[in-house]
């Protein structure tokens, strides 16, 4: 229950605090900090004068037309990338023994989280009676071991290699395999069959590449050899910035 105070009582009460104040009874209500006197901080000056030496940060592209303009200047794009190497043998050129063939290669600037999602490989041989072509079952993944004299053993390989990268795809390498650059790839380091066949839909991958990095596939043929007359690879995907939303789910959920 409230209590109402007349206004005599007030002033009675006001008077005897302000009483005990004045002899000491009773320390005066202080205000920490003193709001009356309270100013908002000012700017440090030295904080100031080193931001504004700092470059202003680049403007978003965000515009609705973006993707029908400019689509690489977007931050939200997609940025497709299909790439294939192809080495062709003959029997002044043949496939050399411990040599690395590199058939694709599949690059991630920085600031770009790179996506794989096909990858395809070629494969001509002939027999060594006739020299025709043989044409190998694609619904056989281990065609190329049947069909290979003996002796013959060809394998293939992914190597992750980190580098400043640029969009630009030069030309392929071939070198001895104990020379190649990167290292393996987790998710499939290297295979001896013929699993990512050309032209099969089977073929669909789901491999990461990390930023500033290229994934790399090569072949490498275990003894020198007339048997091999063409070689090839592809690695199909994309590459998105990696600080955007879609990104994260892409990485979680594969092709959207």
């Amino acid at each position: 229950m409230f209590r109402l105070y007349t206004q005599k009582q007030t002033r009675e009460s006001q008077r005897a605090l302000h009483k005990a104040w004045d002899q000491g009874m009773l320390t005066p209500l202080a205000f920490n900090p003193p709001v009356l006197k309270w100013k908002p901080p000012q700017p440090n000056l030295v904080a100031a004068e080193l931001l504004s030496r700092e470059p202003p940060p680049p403007p978003r592209n965000d515009r609705v037309t973006d993707q029908l303009d400019e689509p690489a200047y977007d931050t939200r794009a997609q940025l497709y990338q299909d790439v294939s190497f192809f080495h062709t043998f003959d029997a002044q050129n043949l496939i050399q023994a411990g040599n690395a063939y590199e058939v694709a290669r599949f690059i991630t600037a920085g600031n770009q989280t790179g996506f794989v999602k096909l990858c395809w490989t070629y494969m001509e041989i002939r027999t060594g009676g006739s020299g025709d072509i043989v044409e190998i079952d694609p619904r056989d993944p281990f065609g190329l071991q049947e069909n290979f004299p003996p002796g013959v053993n060809l394998r293939w390989f992914l190597r992750l290699e980190q580098g400043n990268f640029q969009r630009e795809i030069p030309a392929p390498n071939v070198l001895p395999f104990a020379q190649v650059g990167g290292y393996g790839f987790a998710p499939l380091n290297q295979w001896n069959d013929y699993r990512f066949q050309w032209g099969r839909t089977q073929s669909k991958v789901f491999w990461l590449v990390p930023q500033y990095h290229a994934l790399r596939l090569y072949v490498q043929s275990g003894i020198t050899t007339n048997e091999i007359t063409r070689i090839g690879g592809r690695l199909m995907g994309w590459t998105q910035p990696i600080d955007v939303r879609v990104t994260g789910w892409n990485v979680s959920h594969g092709w959207s």
